[in-house]
């Protein structure tokens, strides 16, 4: 658990306060475009099965 939390505070995902973790406006920055990326991710996913699919 610590190294986990020091990888993401050397990320800049974290800062580490008295009251424990917060999250930085870096990692509020990339939960912007998370859901955009899956969908991504998603539609790749779909058109490699329809692909495989097609070839058999």
């Amino acid at each position: 658990m610590r190294y986990s939390l020091k990888v993401l505070e050397g990320q800049g995902y974290i800062q580490a306060s008295p009251a424990g973790a917060m999250v930085t406006d870096v990692a509020k920055e990339g939960m912007k475009s998370l859901d955009s990326e899956i969908d991504a991710i998603i539609t790749l996913l779909n058109t490699m099965r329809e692909e495989s699919n097609t070839n058999q």
